[in-house]
């Protein structure tokens, strides 16, 4: 959502230099909320772990779960980089937020400016902070990609009804996020409900080579207790749980509780976004 807020006078140039500092060992933490505008539903992969994690396929499923929580955007990852140099699979991190036309993806680290900005005037966008197209040509992304930010290894890739011009009101500023991101545990995948929903949030880790998904609320450990008691039933489909998410733990974050959950072997590690996509988490669903 196009508004000011609490940092009224900043632009997202300024959100990406606070949400992104040198650690040496990204992840992704509530830190790099305030890089994304408030409104609608957040994805946030940590690529460096899904590095380490994945196989060479492009269609290994620690790719796919990252992939998937890239929002429409991330559907072009392809073409970003065959056309524009932009390479999420070499970030450090890819987060998506924002509300429908409006929303951004930031891709952070991996990057070379000079690269990207080079194609992307060849490819004809134009302008100094900002590139932009006005949609013409035979180029694929000028419709889905109108606007793009290079900040040093970093680039905001903007929707078709972005304005990366303008002020934003911060993610960062939403302590219920901040919160569902933090109980989520530093996960190389995961979606965080947009503000109109029950406050929730998903991800995905890999433990010892073991995909262990999460599930976390604001609430107590009785609603901790209610989604895993749910594990046990059926999904609307009328799968059981159980096929492809077993022995829920439960544990109370602060003003969140966190449910982990061990993914069967009949699931991927993004079965939980799944999940949540279709709105068939247990006990939420």
């Amino acid at each position: 959502m196009r508004v000011p807020g609490l940092f009224a006078g900043v632009t997202i140039s300024a959100f990406l230099l606070a949400g992104c500092t040198s650690d040496p060992e990204p992840s992704t933490s509530s830190g790099d909320l305030s890089a994304l505008p408030a409104g609608g539903m957040i994805g946030l992969s940590d690529r460096a772990a899904v590095r380490d994690s994945a196989g060479k396929d492009a269609d290994d499923p620690w790719k796919v779960a990252a992939g998937s929580v890239a929002g429409p955007l991330g559907s072009y990852e392809r073409y970003l980089a065959e056309e524009l140099e932009i390479d999420l699979s070499a970030a450090d991190r890819v987060l998506y937020g924002g509300e429908g036309p409006s929303a951004i993806l930031l891709v952070l680290g991996g990057q070379d400016p000079a690269a990207v900005t080079a194609a992307a005037r060849d490819a004809g966008w134009s302008g100094d902070e900002v590139l932009s197209h006005e949609g013409e040509g035979d180029n694929g992304l000028t419709v889905p990609v109108t606007q793009l930010r290079v900040e040093d290894d970093r680039v905001i890739v903007g929707g078709i009804g972005s304005d990366l011009s303008r002020i934003y009101e911060s993610a960062g500023d939403d302590e219920t996020t901040r919160a569902l991101v933090d109980c989520l545990d530093d996960p190389l995948a995961a979606l965080v409900a947009p503000p109109a929903e029950t406050p929730h949030a998903v991800g995905v880790r890999d433990v010892d080579g073991e995909a262990r998904s999460t599930i976390c609320l604001i609430g107590d450990e009785d609603d901790g207790d209610r989604v895993a008691e749910a594990v046990d039933g059926t999904m609307p489909s009328g799968r059981p749980y159980d096929e492809l998410i077993a022995d829920p733990e439960v544990e109370t974050v602060g003003d969140a509780v966190r449910v982990t959950v061990t993914n069967t072997a009949d699931a991927m590690p993004a079965t939980i976004v799944q999940m949540m996509l279709r709105r068939e988490l247990p006990g939420l669903s």
